[in-house]
């Protein structure tokens, strides 16, 4: 048989009706034709022929399934082809045409299903080596031909009964073939595109087909997926490809058929995703960008499909993780983006696509980055606010577009815009989330929102435009009890602030009547409720400042207000004190009620309060009576305020007997002489606070006395006129003049009571300011005794005309002498001759007048000389009026010359608005001739680079830091900056002048490091960007830099010659030192020399200014030595907050500064030097401790002998120790090797107001050789906080707590005696103000048991630190310390060892046992008694709680007990804090930090300790708000 046989053998059989008898028919037939062939394998033309019958066998519509005898048939069939061929040894090209022939077969059976049988015979022919070999190396469009018939519906159309899931699983793997196990990498590069198309195909087209061929069609995807690495569309740039993906997702979700199955939607944003990915990888962005808001528009009107906020969620993941530099300053994305985001937001019917990820990237990822400072994208960005601020799922993204793009709204530019935006936002006022946690941030959002808006709007001035809204906002939101928004209300409130009422007065009687209907209402107590009302009422009322402006309504709208507050409860729920919105109404609505009714002289009106106020006095709490009794101190002091309150005088006089605070009594004073009965009742009562320890009580009661002596004489008894003489000479000697004033009043009307007391009033030494009524009393009793009784009194009369002549003095004897002519003539007459002689002998006229009148009585002559008197008065007033009718006309003509040159106003302002027309014409010719000259400059200025334009744009503008101050930094003078001036673009014209003379490398360096100086970043971007591009052209050389200095300067430029002459100084100290200027050359890299000398150095010094502080560079430079370690010294350059505001604010808190400027002329130096002096020495201690060496071959002769210290000598007396001084051993000072000195014993803590008085405590102390610790002498410049504190109290053993008002207030204070109280340290209380015991707030539970020693009434003790006090508060440091003296004695060694049995028992001995004190030389007969040597015990300190009792000492301790006086209520003065004032708080010296261990005042000798120089604190700020008076 011949090989072409097996052609008749194929074509033989028909596979579609093929039975089991033919196909071993046919094995047989091909055994018979293989054995007898004689001639195989045959031409290749044989099997061409063979493959052809077996396409045509093969390729039919309904070939059986896979394990039928056909198919098996046919796989054996095409093998045989495959193995005598492979035999032929054909040429390549013979082979490509047969396996041609394959590759078309596979088309053919793809086209007609592909069946179950297909597919099996699909996987034989793969099997097939060679065939696979050759598909895998098929050309490109074989492939894409391939691949494009894989595109087809798949379904079974075959007559077999298979289930289809089978039919899936047969046809999945063999078109795996061509899509995974016969592909090569060749062929996924080059058909990239075709394999995409059939990706995209599978996950697209059969959403809407049943399951088991969607899982064969997506697995398929997915397998060519992992072929490119799970990155399909990795390398594909094509925009266009991407575009028609999108519209096919598109199409996909509005097909209404496609199944809502969670399933297939979760594996189609998938696919989105791919393609996003794809997107954000290529950096196509700015390609797409449109398309990509499109798509979410698109989705956000569809109607049908599948529900769209996965797919838009996708985008915005897409927005989230764009890079920033594809979209930065890319204008044309902002334009054409911003305004469809905003269509979006206002079109938008579906909120809930907001609560997707997808605005806030889109503005915070995209459209800020690409935004610039246009008024046309600035309109565009409030446009999106307002559009979306009242959706609360963009709350978080309005948030942010408000707050990082506060640069580019200029606010002033839109007044109505910003109304709207608010009328907008007052639409929110419920967020529905059911998550707490989400509600809470979204309300947090729209909180912090508010604050920034309306902040940016207040710096605008525009917050009058808003105050309506605000008002209407804040009481919405409090009338419908809106808790969650009750914060946002607070925060309107807070901005209803600068009205004025004479312009806005509708609005803040509205407020006021608004907070009243509120405080009528029940309401659950809520503290941002509290506070919203408390700012609405208090702005309000801050805008009432004359009570002109009122009317009779208005007054009752405020006496509603007050009376609604007293309605309710003043005490908290939670904390049980006052502060609920009644009390904080009540205390600024009743204090503004009363001084405007007073100022409007009609108290009537506050009746119905004044009643309530008064009950007030009793309550429990203490601040809350204290409060009412100041109120009707106000009452009292107004005008009608007596006749308001005389009906209550009864009640009030019972409130003082009780509570004996100074103002009621006030009030009774000033009361009584419209109910004197009152008074009359209770006069002896009253009259006994004049034997009150309260000087303040002691006055008013003094005032009361003498409006009842001159009232109600005989309401006083001999009894009252003892004590009065009794209690005169127990105070201040000044004040005698008031007592001696009652008593005179009483000798007019009630003489009998005042006799008793003649001889006290002669005999006694009385102040010089009681003269007059001291002998004007003795007159009024010489009138009424007997002659033996005046002529004792005329006798002193003439005693004191005898001596030296005083003027005042003189005329008042001769005067009292006159009023005793009438009853005791002959007394007086007897010493006519020396009023002669005084009238004669007198240079001074008024004494000789007196005289003169004195004898004219005594010789009935006064009468004439009282007519010629009246005639010369007579002549004087015809004079006056002549003159004031002379005034009068001539007013009259300045009137009418007044009314003549307003009419000539009137004239020249209709002139100047007409000119004003004419200069906006000349304004608009100018501004296109500007544009015409620009065209020109364009096409002649050549040398500056291409984006100078824009930054010219940019600083042309006249502002702060505009081109003229980028002129200065590069170092041109002021006539080149006034010759650019004259140039339609200077700006321009200065950089191509800079580039002209400069290398371009380093100009454009100069130009950014300049611009960033000066904060101008949005010039410095465009610089930086720039040069960025251009180092990508060529790459750098390796460059090394030599060694940095130790010390870093780092500073900002405008500083650049005061840091130069700190350089110098430094440098002529021996200190090498970093500065920008001599190690940064033309063409360094940005920052890299800056961070090779920052991790080199050892100390950062930080010359800190205000512009310091908001500079990038240098916030990047201390936040790089924070993170390295480094230590920083803080210096001060200019009188600024500290620490500074801003980033580096958290930074600086922790260190000290050392200031750095002079700040008067006692720090000014001969020199150039802006520092005082001390200041740099302590700069070059801090160098030293921090372990940098200076050169001491570069020191020159100024700074030999830096390290010596200014010495103030302190003289110590050795009488004054308790052993004379006489101490065994003196502490060795040593230069060498220098050992730890032991901390000091006594720690002095206290409130920087009092720096002054301590530091004279601290020197006083230390000359009596106690080794104190007080923070300006243990802290410098660099020291960290609270570090130092902490091991100064730990290294005591007694704390002197010297107690004022701000110190009990002091956070730092608070935390002194904190840790005190838990280190167990003992704290002796020294009161040096007027304050009440224990002091208010967290303090008073650590000096509850103390008592405290008295400084505060004898304010010269704080002067000299001696006397009886400061000798109580030495036995009090007795009790705790040894004497410094003796302490030394004891240290001395002995010469025999003790043993360790006996160190012990010492050692106990001495911290349990009180040293006795040494007895001091007795003076004036009195003896100092010894204080008892036993254990101190904490009893010895017990006080009574309540102020002014005496609490026995313990049986068990007999040392007496101080002196003590209970610190009397303060006085009635203003005691209102500045805004601002020098606090411990806020200084950064009142803090501890790390220092040497041996303290730079302390030198271990008692004798001469070294003091340094205390750091001013800087001023704290108090900010505006409503406080609680």
């Amino acid at each position: 048989m011949a090989a072409v046989d097996i052609l008749k053998i194929l074509d033989k059989y028909d596979l579609s009706n093929i039975t089991d008898d033919d196909r071993r028919q046919y094995y047989d037939e091909e055994r018979k034709w293989s054995r007898n062939c004689n001639d195989l394998p045959g031409p290749v033309t044989l099997w061409y022929d063979a493959t052809k019958i077996m396409m045509s066998k093969i390729c039919i519509p309904n070939l059986p399934r896979d394990d039928h005898d056909a198919v098996s048939l046919a796989k054996h069939m095409i093998g045989l082809i495959f193995d005598q061929s492979r035999d032929g040894n054909y040429q390549a090209v013979e082979y490509e045409n047969l396996y041609g022939l394959f590759y078309d077969m596979l088309i053919r059976m793809v086209e007609l299903g592909p069946g179950i049988g297909h597919a099996a015979i699909w996987i034989a022919i793969f099997h097939n080596g060679d065939f696979k070999e050759y598909y895998m190396k098929l050309p490109k469009d074989k492939i894409r031909k391939m691949l494009n018939a894989l595109k087809k519906e798949y379904y079974y159309k075959g007559d077999s009964d298979d289930p289809e899931s089978k039919y899936t699983t047969r046809v999945q793997s063999a078109l795996e073939c061509v899509i995974d196990r016969a592909v090569s990498e060749e062929m996924l590069k080059s058909n990239h595109e075709d394999f995409l198309d059939l990706f995209m195909y599978y996950l697209t087209n059969f959403l809407k087909s049943d399951e088991p061929i969607y899982n064969m069609t997506h697995t398929l995807g997915m397998k060519i997926w992992y072929k490119y690495g799970r990155t399909p569309f990795k390398r594909i740039t094509n925009p266009e490809i991407y575009r028609k993906y999108l519209k096919l997702i598109s199409d996909c979700l509005h097909d209404k058929d496609v199944p809502n199955n969670e399933k297939r939607v979760k594996e189609l944003v998938s696919n989105l995703k791919y393609i996003f990915n794809g997107i954000e990888e290529e950096k196509l962005f700015p390609d797409l960008y449109m398309d990509l808001v499109d798509f979410v528009i698109t989705m956000c009107n569809k109607t049908t499909g599948l529900p769209p906020h996965q797919f838009i969620e996708s985008i915005g993941y897409l927005w989230f993780h764009t890079k920033e530099d594809v979209v930065k300053n890319k204008t044309v994305i902002f334009d054409g983006m911003a305004p469809k985001i905003a269509e979006l937001l206002e079109n938008l019917s579906d909120y809930s696509i907001c609560d997707l990820r997808l605005i806030k990237p889109a503005l915070y990822n995209i459209l800020g980055p690409a935004m610039n400072n246009s008024k046309e994208h600035a309109a565009l960005w409030i446009r999106i606010i307002t559009s979306g601020i009242h959706i609360q799922g963009c709350a978080e993204a309005m948030y942010y577009a408000i707050r990082e793009q506060e640069k580019f709204l200029k606010w002033k530019n839109y007044p109505s815009e910003a109304k709207n935006l608010f009328q907008h936002f007052s639409k929110v006022t419920k967020v529905t989330y059911e998550e707490e946690k989400k509600r809470e941030s979204t309300i947090g959002y729209y909180e912090n929102f508010l604050k920034y808006f309306l902040e940016q709007v207040k710096k605008a001035k525009l917050i009058p435009d808003l105050f309506e809204e605000l008002l209407h906002y804040s009481l919405k939101i409090l009338e419908d009890k809106n808790e969650e928004f009750y914060r946002l209300a607070e925060v309107a409130a807070d901005h209803f602030d600068g009205l004025v009422f004479k312009k806005h007065r509708e609005l803040v009687m509205e407020a006021i009547r608004g907070v009243t209907k509120l405080l009528r209402v029940e309401a659950e107590w809520n503290i941002r409720r509290c506070c919203a009302l408390q700012e609405i009422v208090c702005n309000a009322l801050d805008s009432i400042n004359d009570c002109k402006s009122l009317t009779s309504e208005d007054f009752d709208a405020l006496v509603d207000l007050c009376d609604a507050s007293l309605s309710g409860d003043f005490i908290t729920p939670d904390g049980n004190i006052p502060g609920t919105e009644y009390y904080r109404i009540y205390i600024v609505a009743v204090f503004k009620t009363f001084k405007l009714l007073s100022d409007s002289g009609d108290m009537s009106k506050a009746k119905s309060i004044v009643a309530k106020v008064l009950e007030l006095i009793g309550h429990d709490e203490d601040s809350v009576a204290d409060m009412a009794s100041n109120q009707i101190f106000i009452v009292g002091q107004g005008k009608g305020g007596a006749d308001c309150l005389a009906p209550h005088l009864p009640l009030i006089i019972d409130l003082y007997l009780d509570k004996e605070t100074y103002n009621l009594l006030s009030v009774i004073q000033q009361v009584y002489p419209q109910n004197d009965e009152a008074v009359a009742d209770r006069f002896q009562n009253l009259f006994a606070s004049i034997e009150s320890g309260d000087s303040s009580i002691r006055s008013y009661c003094l005032q009361l006395l003498t409006k009842v002596a001159g009232h109600q004489p005989k309401l006083f008894t001999k009894e009252n006129v003892d004590t009065l003489m009794e209690v005169m000479f127990e105070g201040d000697p000044n004040q005698q003049v008031s007592y001696i004033m009652v008593i005179d009043l009483l000798a007019e009307k009630n003489t009998q009571v005042v006799f008793h007391k003649l001889d006290d009033l002669m005999d006694k030494e009385y102040s010089e300011y009681t003269f007059y009524h001291l002998h004007s009393i003795l007159r009024k009793i010489a009138v009424k005794s007997d002659e033996k009784t005046a002529e004792r009194i005329v006798n002193r009369f003439i005693k004191v005309l005898s001596g030296p002549e005083h003027q005042t003095n003189t005329i008042l004897i001769i005067s009292e002498l006159r009023g005793l002519v009438a009853t005791h003539k002959p007394l007086v007459n007897k010493h006519k001759q020396l009023i002669v002689d005084l009238k004669e002998g007198s240079s001074n006229q008024n004494i000789r007048d007196t005289a003169t009148g004195l004898i004219d009585l005594l010789e009935g002559r006064s009468l004439e000389t009282l007519a010629v008197g009246i005639d010369q008065q007579q002549d004087d007033i015809e004079n006056l009026d002549t003159r004031v009718t002379t005034n009068e006309n001539n007013i009259n003509t300045v009137t009418q010359e007044v009314g003549k040159q307003k009419e000539d106003i009137i004239g020249i302002k209709y002139e100047v608005n007409e000119q004003g027309q004419r200069i906006n014409v000349l304004g608009e010719v100018i501004e296109e001739t500007v544009l015409k000259v620009e065209e020109i400059d364009q096409k002649t200025l050549s040398h500056a680079p291409y984006w100078s334009r824009d930054v010219s744009k940019l600083m042309n503008p006249q502002a702060d830091c505009d081109w003229r101050l980028l002129s200065s930094r590069l170092g041109y003078s002021n006539d080149d900056i006034r010759a650019w001036a004259q140039q339609s673009d200077p700006c321009m014209a200065m950089l191509n002048e800079w580039y002209a003379t400069h290398k371009t490398s380093e100009a454009s360096y100069g130009v950014l490091t300049a611009l960033q100086e000066m904060d101008r970043m949005d010039a410095a971007v465009i610089v930086e960007n720039a040069m960025k591009a251009a180092d990508q052209v060529v790459e750098d050389e390796e460059f090394e830099y030599a060694t940095p200095p130790p010390i870093f300067l780092s500073y900002q430029w405008s500083h650049q010659e005061e840091v130069k002459l700190l350089r110098k100084h430094l440098e002529m100290a021996g200190y090498q030192c970093w500065m920008d200027i001599g190690q940064m050359g033309g063409g360094d890299k940005l920052f890299e020399k800056i961070d090779t000398g920052i991790r080199a150095a050892k100390v950062i010094i930080s010359c800190t200014t205000e512009k310091y502080a908001k500079s990038p560079n240098c916030n990047r430079e201390v936040n790089l030595a924070v993170n390295l370690r480094k230590p920083i010294i803080p210096l001060l350059l200019e009188n600024c907050t500290w620490p500074p505001p801003g980033s580096m604010g958290p930074i600086f808190s922790e260190y000290l500064y050392i200031q750095f400027f002079q700040r008067n002329s006692q720090e000014a130096t001969p020199d150039d030097r802006y520092w005082p002096i001390p200041k740099f020495q302590e700069l070059l201690m801090q160098l030293s401790m921090n372990g940098i060496v200076p050169d001491e071959s570069k020191v020159e002769e100024m700074y030999n002998n830096w390290w010596m210290p200014l010495v103030e000598e302190i003289k110590i007396d050795k009488s004054n120790t308790a052993g004379g001084g006489k101490n065994k051993t003196q502490p060795p000072t040593t230069t060498g090797d220098k050992k730890e000195e032991k901390s000091p014993e006594v720690f002095i803590s206290y409130q920087w107001d009092k720096q002054k008085n301590i530091m004279l405590l601290y020197k006083r102390l230390t000359e009596l050789g106690y080794h104190c610790w007080m923070d300006i002498h243990q802290m410098g410049g660099g020291d960290s906080l609270y570090d130092k504190i902490d091991r100064g109290i730990r290294g005591c053993r007694v704390v002197l707590s010297c107690i004022t008002e701000k110190y009990a207030l002091s956070a730092n204070c608070r935390r002194e005696v904190s840790l005190c109280d838990a280190l167990k340290r003992p704290i002796i209380p020294l009161l040096l103000e007027n304050t009440v015991w224990p002091p208010k707030g967290p303090m008073s539970m650590a000096f509850t048991e103390l008592l405290y020693i008295d400084f505060h009434s004898d304010p010269a003790v704080q002067e000299k630190w001696s006397g009886p006090k400061f000798e109580e508060m030495r036995a009090k440091i007795r009790q705790i310390l040894p004497d410094p003296d003796q302490a030394s004695v004891d240290s001395v060694p002995e010469s025999k060892p003790k043993s360790k049995t006996e160190h012990k028992s010492e050692t106990k001995e001495n911290e349990t046992k009180v040293m006795p004190e040494k007895k001091e030389p007795e003076s004036k007969g009195n003896k100092t008694k010894p204080i008892d040597d036993t254990p101190a015990k904490k009893t010895s300190y017990v006080k009574s709680a309540t102020p002014g009792t005496k609490t026995a000492r313990p049986k068990d301790n007999p040392q007496p007990v101080a002196d003590q006086t209970p610190a009397p209520a303060p006085a009635p003065a203003d005691q209102s804090t500045p805004l601002t004032e020098v606090s411990k708080e806020s200084s950064p010296d009142k803090s501890g930090s790390e220092s040497p261990s041996v303290s730079p005042a302390y030198t271990g000798s008692p004798r001469k300790p070294k003091p340094v120089r205390p750091i001013s604190g800087s001023a704290k700020k108090t900010s505006k708000s409503c406080s609680i008076l």
